[in-house]
């Protein structure tokens, strides 16, 4: 392992610490095992220097490592059981201490601290902002900044917003007609048992004043850009479900048609921004933003057709672009994501970016883009460039968001994928893609065929170009075996027997020899 670690040098997930002399102080390496546990985890390599040169540490003739290992444990809260070994290299000591990932956790004295770049753009040990806490705090699930009760009673609603949530909930929800109004706003967690507002309620719909006193972070803004000219911008302090109702009012006036598919009889506009792509990617934004730190919510429209939206703070702990699609979500302010759930107004399965990814693919256009930092993500939508024979193969077809992105995938990469290919693209196990590809082949929209899958017009294509394939190759060759066409049109050894025995059929070639050594040539009037 020590061989490894030094080849790679310090990073994000690694620290060399000198001790050549035993001078490293205990409570350094305290503090560099919660730096590291607070980030990803990672190894703390005690006896080498920054640059990576092995120099020892005389640590282990005063101490053992079960003694390390127990005043570690001892000096973290919570704590902390890390793994101890000893290597040697040039008859030099070096200890080896590997850190699980534990979030939020810190020395005995209160220290937080997180693995960061400093200007250098060295890795190092930064301390802990206390709104970084609060947002760890909500990643792992030990706090609901939204759920907190405030000091506040139901005057602080705004009333209008309060008629709409009900409305909404109770036409989602029809079970819960016959409640009270105050019954439905406890139930929603609007308000507490007590009668005092959360501030997921706050939020939800508060008056403005109040709203901005309690959370002066919450701003959304609106911009309008014709290439790098700003010409148009809105500000809103108010809260969620009147800005929400806003942006989608706004949805309008900026969306536009960009062309039609005209499929089975039936006319399909292509929108810019695909409307329930929209809705998600808003609600997302507004909802599932850090409200720990400083920065607006910003939805930024170009005149060229991109869409833009960011929001502070980073993906919930466990997200990244690679397993979005998959990874089972858990939202940052679980309070508030559920009465948003509740009324309808987003995916009740919590799976919502499905529909943003769908939304691009169902017109062939590019899917969606992440640009993420544990300050910041954008989502960004490229409305302008479809393509439309993609859209006329998947408009109007009863598609699972899982089909859909198998089908896109396929139609842009020229008609074939293999099984890894897909895999990848739409975020599943292997054994799960097979049966989404199951289920298109029993309606007969692919073909599996030697590993790959392909649409049925590309098959189709492959076939009717097979013949003049083999004859040019029979040509250049002088035989062809079965093995050889089913390598060279990637099919399977049946199909590629059936296109050789048509050949024969027609004249075209003759078969010698048997079994293993069977080939076939052209035949004499082909000559």
């Amino acid at each position: 392992m020590l061989e490894e670690l030094l080849k790679i040098g310090e990073s994000e997930r690694v620290e060399f610490k000198s001790d050549r002399k035993g001078q490293l102080k205990f409570d350094t390496i305290i503090e560099t095992i919660v730096c590291l546990a607070n980030h990803k985890g990672g190894y703390l390599v005690i006896g080498v220097e920054d640059d990576g040169t092995v120099t020892g540490t005389p640590r282990l003739r005063t101490e053992t490592i079960e003694e390390i290992r127990a005043k570690i444990y001892a000096k973290t809260k919570p704590h902390l059981w890390v793994k101890i070994w000893a290597e040697k290299s040039e008859e030099k000591d070096v200890l080896i201490i590997e850190v699980p990932k534990q979030i939020l956790t810190a020395t005995a004295d209160g220290k937080y601290l997180r693995r960061g770049v400093e200007g250098d753009n060295r890795p190092s040990c930064l301390p802990l902002e206390p709104h970084e806490i609060l947002s760890l705090l909500s990643f792992t699930s030990q706090k609901d900044m939204t759920a907190e009760k405030l000091n506040l009673g139901k005057e602080a609603l705004d009333e209008p917003s309060i008629d709409l949530l009900l409305k909404t909930t109770k036409e989602n929800q029809p079970e819960l007609r016959n409640l009270s109004n105050d019954e439905l706003l406890r139930i929603l967690g609007v308000l507490t048992t007590q009668g005092n507002i959360t501030l997921a309620g706050l939020l939800a719909c508060g008056m403005e004043d109040i709203l901005h006193e309690f959370v002066p972070f919450h701003e959304v803004i609106l911009n309008y850009f014709d290439g790098a000219e700003l010409k148009e911008q809105k500000v809103y302090h108010a809260n969620l479900i009147s800005v929400f109702t806003e942006l989608i009012n706004i949805y309008k006036v900026y969306n536009r048609g960009i062309g039609e598919v005209i499929k089975d009889g039936i006319r399909y506009e292509i929108p810019l921004i695909d409307n329930e792509a929209y809705r998600e990617a808003i609600s997302n934004a507004l909802i599932h933003r850090d409200f720990s730190i400083a920065g607006s919510v910003s939805i930024n429209w170009y005149q060229d057709g991109r869409l833009i939206i960011s929001n502070p703070g980073g993906f919930v702990e466990g997200v990244t672009v690679d397993n979005i699609l998959s990874i089972t979500p858990y939202p940052r302010n679980p309070l508030l994501s559920e009465l948003f759930r509740r009324t309808g107004i987003v995916e009740k399965t919590g799976r919502g970016v499905d529909k943003i990814f769908v939304g691009q693919a169902k017109y062939g256009k590019p899917l969606p883009i992440w640009d993420v930092n544990n300050k910041h993500v954008s989502l960004i939508l490229i409305g302008t460039q479809w393509n439309k024979q993609i859209s006329e193969k998947i408009l109007g077809e009863d598609f699972i968001p899982e089909e859909l992105l198998i089908m896109y995938h396929i139609y842009t990469s020229n008609g074939s994928a293999s099984l890894g290919e897909l895999s990848k693209a739409i975020q599943r196990r292997k054994e799960e893609v097979l049966y989404f590809i199951w289920r298109l082949e029993e309606r007969g929209f692919v073909k599996r065929t030697n590993g790959n899958v392909f649409v049925k017009e590309k098959l189709k294509a492959a076939t009717e170009n097979a013949e003049d394939t083999i004859i040019e190759h029979v040509k250049s060759k002088g035989f062809i075996t079965r093995s050889e066409v089913a390598q060279m049109l990637n099919v399977s050894p049946s199909t590629a027997l059936r296109i050789l025995q048509k050949l024969v059929q027609k004249g075209m070639l003759k078969r010698i020899g048997t079994r293993g050594g069977t080939r076939y040539v052209l035949d004499e009037i082909q000559r």
